[in-house]
C-alpha cells in the first residue's frame, strides 16, 4: 500500500513522528513517497524509519515548481509546502493506482490497511477521484458565519459539501486520466485572493462535492475527543491551532499520542514550541494549577525540556 506526505524541513519533526506511528501500526509492508523542499532530504530521515521492518520503500522528491503564485502565505504559520500535493503528477511517475495522502501532523493509532483497502474499493467503484472527510455542510454551517464571503460556496463556487484535506484517498489513475493537476493549477491562478485555506480550498474547488465520504475515524481533529474513543480512531489529525507541541494543547489527552511517537525518533522526550513566551508560561502554570499537567508522562522531563526550550529558543 502507498502513502504520500508533502512538507518542508520546518515540519520534519512532525512528519517523522507521523511516519513512525504509521509503520508501527501497519500489518503489511508499505511504500512512502515524500515531496519535500530540500535536496537529499532523505539524509535527515531517522534510522528507525529507514530500517523499519514494515517499510518496503521510501522515495523523496525535491519540489521544484516554485514559479507559481501561492496565495495567503505571508503572515501565516503556513508555508508554501502546503501546496506541494497539487503537483503530485509532476513527481510520482510510478504506475500507482491508489495512494493515501497524510498531513505531516497526523498520527496513526491503529492498523489502517484493511480499512483503507475497503475504502479504496468503494472509491474505484464510485469513479470519483478522492475520498475525504467532510468538514462543513452548507445547510449546517450557514449560521456560524457572519461574513458571507468567508463561506466556501461563495468564495469557491462549490456545492454544499467541503472536505478536510488532511487525510485523502486518491485514485491516482483517475487523477491522471481526468487531468486533475492541470485543473488544480488553473484554479490556483484564477481563485487567488478567494483562497483562505490554501490547497484545501483549491482541492475543494475542483472536486466540488464529488467525493466519497470517509468516516471521521480516518481524520479526527476534535481536541475534545474523549479517551474512550481512541480505540476507534485510525488517524488523529492535529489540525488548526490544536498542536500538541504548543503548551496550549500539550496536556490534552489527544496530545500524548503525538509525543509518544515523537520520542521514538528524536533524542528529546517532548516536542515543545512557544507561540509566545508569556502565553506559553501562562498555560503551563494554568495546567499545573488545574491538575492537567499531572496527567502527562515524564513530568519532570517535560519541565526540564520546557525550561531549556524557553531559555534557548
Amino acid at each position: 500500500m502507498n502513502f504520500l506526505y508533502s512538507f518542508d524541513e520546518n515540519y520534519n519533526s512532525q512528519a517523522f513522528s507521523s511516519m513512525i506511528s504509521l509503520l508501527d501500526q501497519v500489518s503489511e509492508n508499505i511504500n512512502i513517497f515524500v515531496i519535500h523542499n530540500k535536496e537529499n532530504a532523505i539524509s535527515d530521515l531517522p534510522d528507525r524509519i529507514k530500517n523499519h521492518e514494515k517499510l518496503n520503500s521510501i522515495k523523496f522528491y525535491e519540489f521544484k515548481d516554485n514559479n507559481y503564485y501561492f496565495p495567503n502565505i505571508p503572515g501565516t504559520h503556513i508555508s508554501v509546502a502546503t501546496y506541494y500535493r497539487l503537483f503530485i503528477e509532476n513527481y510520482l511517475n510510478e504506475d500507482i493506482d491508489g495512494i493515501t495522502y497524510l498531513d505531516a501532523d497526523t498520527i496513526c493509532l491503529k492498523d489502517p490497511i484493511e480499512l483503507l483497502r475497503e475504502e479504496f474499493t468503494n472509491l474505484v467503484k464510485s469513479k470519483n477521484v478522492i475520498s475525504a472527510t467532510t468538514e462543513i455542510i452548507k445547510s449546517e454551517i450557514e449560521e456560524k458565519y457572519i461574513n458571507e464571503y468567508v463561506m466556501p460556496w461563495n468564495r469557491l463556487g462549490i456545492k454544499d459539501r467541503y472536505f478536510n484535506a488532511g487525510v485523502l484517498l486518491i485514485s491516482f489513475r483517475q487523477w491522471k486520466e481526468l487531468r486533475y493537476s492541470e485543473k488544480l493549477l488553473s484554479n490556483l491562478q484564477t481563485l487567488k485572493e478567494n483562497i483562505i485555506y490554501w490547497d484545501q480550498d483549491i482541492l475543494n474547488s475542483v472536486v466540488n462535492g464529488d467525493y466519497c465520504e470517509l468516516d471521521n475515524k480516518f481524520n479526527l481533529s476534535d481536541p475534545l475527543v474523549q479517551r474512550e474513543q481512541f480505540e476507534e480512531i485510525v488517524f488523529m489529525h492535529y489540525s488548526g491551532k490544536s498542536k500538541p507541541w504548543n503548551t496550549t494543547y500539550a496536556f490534552k489527552d489527544i496530545s500524548k499520542h503525538y509525543h509518544k511517537n515523537y520520542r521514538k525518533v528524536h533524542s528529546t522526550y517532548f516536542h515543545i514550541e512557544h507561540n509566545g513566551k508569556v502565553e506559553s508560561l501562562t498555560y503551563l502554570i494554568k495546567a499545573i494549577v488545574d491538575g492537567t499537567f499531572f496527567d502527562i508522562e515524564y513530568k519532570l522531563r517535560y519541565l526540564y525540556e520546557y525550561t531549556k526550550s524557553f531559555i534557548f529558543k
